[in-house]
C-alpha cells in the first residue's frame, strides 16, 4: 500500500524550516501572548475601548458556550414532534435574547464609563469593580450561567434563564458580623477566665472557637450568588444628573434672588424654604452613594471636602486635627489610630469619613447642611455682587455746572464692570473660606 500523498506532503512541510507546524505553533503563541498581554495591561478605559471597537460582541468564551449549548439542542429539534420542536425554537429565541442583553449591558458599561456617567461611588466598591470587570474580552471563561434550582425544586422561578454569577457581598457583611460578634463573645469569656471570674468548662468556648473558624471557612470560598441580567443592569450606578440639575438651578435661583434687588434692600437668605427642598427633593429622593462621590457642585465633592476638614487640609492647622477634636477618646479609638500618634493622617481621616458616609441618619443631615451652605453662599455671592444703589444716580453739583444723571447705557456698563470685579474677587475669597464645622462652606 502506497504511502498518501497528502499525509506526506503534511510531513514535508511540518519538516521544513517554513512548515506548518512552525506556522500554526506560532500562531497559538501569538495567540497566548496577545491573552496575556490584555490580562497584564487590562484597565477600566482600554477594556470600554475594546467593548465598542468590537461592536459589542461578546467574548469567545461566550460564544462557544452558546454554540455549545445550540447544538446539543440540535438533535433534540430534530427528533422531537411539533410540540417539542416549538419549545426548542422557543428556547432558541431565548437564548438569543439573552446574548443581545448581555452585550447591550457590556456596551452601555463601556460607553457609560468612557463619557464619565459612571457613579465614583460604584466604582469604588468591591462590587462595582466585578461588574466593571465583566467588559474583559480575553483571559477568561463565559459569564453567562443558568440558573440552577434549589435540590427538589423541579420547576422554580428562574428555571432555564442565565444571568452572572457574582460575589455575594451581603452573605460576606452578614457572616462578617457574625463573626464579629462570636469573637467580641471570646473576648469576654478569656477576659473573665484571665481574673479567675469564669466559672464554667471550656465547652462554650469551644463552640465559639469552632463557630469563628466555621464562618472563616465561608469566606474563604468566596461565595457567589446568581444574579439574573435585570439585577444587573439595576447595579450599576450612574452620576445622580438629576440632583445636579436641581441643586444647580436651585443655586442660579438664590443668586439671582440677591443680584437681583438694590443695597439698601434687606434682603435675607430663607432657610426653612430652601432646607426643605433639599431634604424633600434632594436628599429624599437622589442617589446618596453619587451624591458623597460625585460632583454635585462643580470641581468638588462631598468626600473630598469631608476628607479635608477630617484632616484640616484646607484649614489654618498647623498639626492637623486629632481624634479628640472630634470628641473621640482613647478608649473609643481602639485600634484606629494605626500610627498610635494622635493625630489623624490620610488613611485614618478615611476611616472616619466612611463611618459618616456609611451612616443613614448622619450622611443625610450633613449633606444637607453641606447643600444648604452651598447655597447660602451663592445668595450672599449674589448680594455682594448687586446692581449700584439708587442713591449713585445723586452726585453733588460741579463748580461749573449741574451733575447730569448717566444714560441707561452708561449705567449698565458702570454695573457690567462693577459686576466683573466683583464677582472674580468674591469667587478668589470664596475659594479660600476655612471650614467651621465638619462640612465646609461652598460658594
Amino acid at each position: 500500500m502506497g504511502a498518501d500523498p497528502v499525509l506526506v506532503q503534511g510531513a514535508y512541510r511540518a519538516a521544513g524550516s517554513g512548515g506548518e507546524f512552525s506556522h500554526w505553533r506560532q500562531k497559538a503563541h501569538d495567540r497566548l501572548m496577545r491573552i496575556s498581554e490584555e490580562v497584564t495591561k487590562w484597565d477600566y478605559g482600554s477594556g470600554a475601548k475594546k467593548v465598542l471597537d468590537m461592536g459589542g460582541a461578546l467574548p469567545p468564551a461566550e460564544t462557544a458556550a452558546t454554540r455549545k449549548k445550540l447544538t446539543g439542542m440540535k438533535e433534540a429539534y430534530i427528533n422531537g414532534n411539533k410540540e417539542e420542536q416549538a419549545e426548542k425554537i422557543a428556547e432558541t429565541n431565548k437564548i438569543a435574547q439573552e446574548d443581545s442583553s448581555y452585550g447591550d449591558i457590556r456596551s452601555g458599561l463601556a460607553s457609560d464609563y468612557l463619557a464619565g456617567n459612571l457613579s465614583a461611588g460604584f466604582l469604588r466598591t468591591p462590587q462595582g469593580k466585578e461588574i466593571m470587570e465583566l467588559m474583559k474580552h480575553e483571559g477568561g471563561g463565559a459569564r453567562l450561567v443558568e440558573f440552577e434550582c434549589p435540590e427538589g425544586e423541579e420547576d422554580c422561578t428562574n428555571k432555564g434563564n442565565r444571568g452572572v454569577k457574582l460575589t455575594d457581598y451581603k452573605k460576606i457583611g452578614d457572616t462578617n458580623d457574625s463573626m464579629h460578634e462570636a469573637k467580641r463573645e471570646i473576648n469576654k469569656i478569656e477576659k473573665l477566665m484571665e481574673t479567675g471570674e469564669w466559672k464554667e468548662d471550656d465547652t462554650q468556648l469551644n463552640a465559639l472557637y469552632a463557630e469563628v473558624r466555621g464562618y472563616q471557612d465561608l469566606l474563604d470560598s468566596d461565595p457567589k450568588v446568581w444574579t439574573s441580567l435585570e439585577q444587573l443592569q439595576g447595579m450599576i450606578g450612574h452620576v445622580d444628573s438629576s440632583t445636579i440639575n436641581i441643586l444647580e438651578a436651585m443655586r442660579s435661583k438664590n443668586y439671582d434672588e440677591g443680584f437681583n434687588t438694590s443695597p439698601e434692600d434687606e434682603v435675607e437668605f430663607n432657610i426653612k424654604k430652601n432646607l426643605q427642598t433639599i431634604n424633600t427633593t434632594i436628599v429624599g429622593k437622589g442617589d446618596m452613594q453619587s451624591m458623597i462621590y460625585d460632583e454635585m457642585i462643580p470641581g468638588r465633592t462631598f468626600y473630598g471636602d469631608l476628607m479635608k476638614h477630617i484632616m484640616c487640609a484646607d484649614a489654618d492647622c498647623e498639626t492637623g486635627r486629632t481624634y479628640a477634636d472630634f470628641g473621640v477618646t482613647d478608649e473609643m479609638m481602639g485600634t484606629a489610630d494605626q500610627n498610635a500618634d494622635g493625630i489623624i493622617d490620610e488613611g485614618e481621616a478615611d476611616i472616619i469619613a466612611q463611618a459618616v458616609a456609611n451612616d443613614p441618619v448622619v450622611i443625610k443631615e450633613e449633606m444637607s447642611d453641606y447643600m444648604l451652605r452651598y447655597l447660602k453662599n451663592n445668595h450672599q455671592l449674589g448680594l455682594d455682587s448687586r446692581r449700584l444703589s439708587k442713591t449713585d444716580d445723586v452726585k453733588e453739583e460741579s463748580e461749573n455746572e449741574k451733575y447730569k444723571p448717566p444714560t441707561s447705557e452708561e449705567r449698565e456698563q458702570k454695573n457690567i464692570e462693577i459686576i466683573e470685579r466683583d464677582v472674580v474677587e468674591k469667587r478668589r475669597e470664596y475659594e479660600d473660606i476655612t471650614p467651621a464645622t465638619i462640612n465646609t462652606d461652598y460658594s
